[in-house]
Parts: C-alpha cells; sequence; structure tokens
C-alpha cells in the first residue's frame, strides 16, 4: 500500500474512532442521568457518579498517557482502553442495585478516561506528519454526539428508558473492535524519566502551566453543568424525544466554527481565542440561569460552539505546540487531569447539592460567576504570544 494510502486509510480510522467515542457519549450525556433517576438515583447521588468518573480522571489520563509515551505508540493504549471501558460496562445492563452500577462505572470510568486524551495525541501526530487540520478530524466526534443522542432518543420512544445501557454497551464493543483495525503509531522515543517528574516538568512549562490552570478554573465552573443540563431541561417540559435537539444545536454550532476556526481565527493569538471562548462560556451560562422559554434556550446553546469546542480545540493544539513528541500522550492526559479530573470532581459534587437547593436557576448562576473569575485570571496570566498560533 502506498504512503499515500495509508495516509488516508489512517485518517479514516482515527475519524471513525471520533464518531463511535462520540456516539456512545450523545447518548450517555442526554439520557443516563434520567435513566439513574428512573433506577431511584437522588440528585447528589447524580452528582456523586460524575464525582467518581472525575476522580478516575485524576488519575488514569496520566497512568494511560505515560503508557502510551512509554511504548511509543497510542493505539495500543487505545486497545486496552476501550477493551477494558467495554468489559467494565456490560454488568451495567444487568445489575439494578446502586453498588453493583458504582462498581462497574468505577471500573469502566478508569479505562474510559484515557480514550480521548489518546485519541487526541494520535490525531496531533496524525496532522503533523501528513498535514491537515485537527479540527476538522475532530468534528466526526461532534457529529456522532448528535446522531448518539437522536439514535438513543429514538429508541427510548420506542422501548422506553430501561432501554438505555444495551446500546450503550454495544458501542463500547464496536469501539474496541474498530481500534484492533487501526494502523500502529509511529513516532520517537519517549523520555525517560519517571512518571511523576515529567508530569511535575510538563505541568511547570511556561507555556502550558497557565493552559492547564485556566483549564482546571473553567471545568471548575461548568463540568457539573453537564450531567444535570438534562435535568434542568425536563423541569422545564422538554420532552425524552425532543431532549437531544438541544445539545443538537450546541454541537452544531462546534462543528460549524471547529471548520471555520482556521480562516475567522487566523490571525489570533492563542490568547485572543481563549479569551473569546471563556467571554461565550459567562454569557450562555448567564442567559441559561434566568432564560425558562426552552425555544430561547436552543438559541443560547449556539454559544456551545465557542465555549466548548473552540476552547478544546485551541487548548489541544497549543499543548501540541508545546509538548515534544515523546511525551505529547503524557501532556494530554495531564490536561485531562487536571481540568476535567480535578476541576471536574469539585464542580460535579457542588452541582449535585447546588441543584437539589436551587434547580437550574441557582446551578447556572454560580457557574456564571465562576466563568468571570476564570475570565479575569485567564487575562492575567495566559502569556501573550508574537506569533498567531494555528486556531483549529
Amino acid at each position: 500500500m502506498s504512503d499515500a494510502a495509508q495516509s488516508r486509510r489512517a485518517g479514516l480510522q482515527i475519524r471513525s474512532l471520533y464518531l463511535f467515542i462520540f456516539l456512545f457519549l450523545g447518548g450517555y450525556g442526554n439520557f443516563f442521568p434520567l435513566w439513574l433517576g428512573d433506577m431511584g438515583w437522588s440528585d447528589p447521588a447524580i452528582g456523586w457518579l460524575e464525582a467518581l468518573r472525575y476522580a478516575c480522571l485524576l488519575i488514569f489520563p496520566l497512568v494511560w498517557g505515560r503508557l502510551a509515551d512509554r511504548w511509543r505508540d497510542s493505539v495500543r493504549t487505545l486497545r486496552w482502553v476501550t477493551f477494558g471501558s467495554a468489559l467494565a460496562f456490560a454488568p451495567v445492563v444487568i445489575f439494578e442495585d446502586a453498588i453493583g452500577i458504582s462498581i462497574a462505572l468505577g471500573v469502566f470510568f478508569a479505562f474510559r478516561v484515557g480514550l480521548v486524551p489518546n485519541t487526541d495525541s494520535v490525531t496531533i501526530s496524525h496532522v503533523r506528519q501528513t498535514g491537515g487540520e485537527y479540527g476538522k478530524i475532530r468534528v466526526w466526534g461532534s457529529a456522532g454526539f448528535i446522531a448518539g443522542g437522536f439514535l438513543l432518543g429514538f429508541l427510548i420512544e420506542q422501548w422506553g428508558r430501561a432501554i438505555v445501557p444495551i446500546p450503550l454497551a454495544i458501542l463500547l464493543a464496536l469501539t474496541w473492535l474498530l481500534t484492533l483495525r487501526m494502523t500502529p503509531e509511529e513516532r520517537g522515543s519517549a523520555a525517560e524519566e519517571r512518571p511523576q517528574r515529567r508530569a511535575l516538568e510538563l505541568f511547570n512549562d511556561p507555556k502550558l502551566r497557565p493552559l492547564y490552570l485556566i483549564t482546571f478554573l473553567s471545568r471548575l465552573a461548568s463540568q457539573g453543568l453537564f450531567a444535570f443540563l438534562p435535568l434542568h431541561l425536563q423541569a422545564l417540559g422538554v420532552s425524552d424525544a425532543m431532549m437531544p435537539l438541544f445539545w443538537s444545536v450546541g454541537v452544531l454550532s462546534e462543528i460549524v466554527l471547529i471548520r471555520a476556526a482556521p480562516r475567522l481565527f487566523s490571525s489570533w493569538s492563542n490568547k485572543s481565542v481563549l479569551t473569546l471562548c471563556l467571554c461565550a462560556a459567562a454569557l450562555q451560562y448567564a442567559l441559561t440561569a434566568v432564560v425558562e422559554s426552552p425555544w430561547l434556550l436552543l438559541a443560547i446553546m449556539l454559544l456551545h460552539g465557542l465555549s466548548f469546542g473552540v476552547w478544546y480545540v485551541t487548548s489541544v493544539l497549543h499543548i501540541g505546540e508545546h509538548a515534544e513528541p515523546g511525551e505529547r500522550s503524557t501532556a494530554q492526559g495531564l490536561f485531562q487531569m487536571v481540568g476535567f479530573g480535578l476541576g471536574g470532581i469539585l464542580s460535579s459534587v457542588a452541582a449535585g447539592y447546588i441543584y437539589e437547593g436551587g434547580q437550574g436557576a441557582l446551578l447556572f448562576g454560580v457557574a456564571t460567576g465562576l466563568a468571570l473569575v476564570t475570565l479575569t485570571a485567564h487575562l492575567k496570566v495566559f502569556p501573550r504570544e508574537d506569533d498567531a498560533p494555528e486556531a483549529g
């Protein structure tokens, strides 16, 4: 097979992987909290379950990232994390008690949290070797998120919410099978330092430390919102069939803006792009706190393309620019650990109690205040850049 054909094949495999990853997330994010509610879980209990996922994000992204760097092949790591994810989630289909579900999901989270950072690492390596744009590959995940929500919503309309874990388990198995077909990654040798020392060195890098700090603050402000948005929409009268429409609007704006980012922000620095994204986040949360019309909330969800989509892509590209190839998976794992792990666990636990105390208005109001703190910190600590980076 020619080099060009191999490159096209590898690109298609990565796109397909993003598609399957986010097919699962689209179904899980829209309906798993509602399924848990039907199983008798309270709002704080759902928050604690999300906190368990973020607790795994405190440890395992760095473990899987360092393992990929030592193997010099993130695809090999992807095979292990997808296999472990599929195996661990399977008992959720048959368990009914909260303890059994919590144990199964705890093991599942330990594997699953290594999936996205290693996929991002494979993608960055691929585009640096063959050309192209990370954002145009990543949008396949956004499309998968939309499709996953609507497909599971259709199944729920036919058979009820009790079916939720079954298609999710099937998607996890298919994702593992896909990784078995992927082309192994080729890159340079990994650094030899111990994982703890390398992680500290990466965290203290003057180009990366501000990003990690802002990522922590932004996830502290917002990550707990994701589990409770379906409950907030349900309280406003949104039906199960319409639930995926809200995230779909947000993710469609992701797709459009991520694809347009290289043209829109070609002359912008990373700091400028991230400033715009953080402003959009504060505005999105503030409007969601006060707007009660579901149709107006649909329009507000358009801000998600900036507040998360462009923010995430710019952050991943910033890491790719400043981390060496042999430590790139570790750097991406640290990004997940500090922001989505530490920030996520604090946000998720707090969100459960805040939502119980004041429902969506209070939850999104608190998020607005934290988003403004994040924006202020970003303007103060994120370094200026002489050269405008690639935005997507």
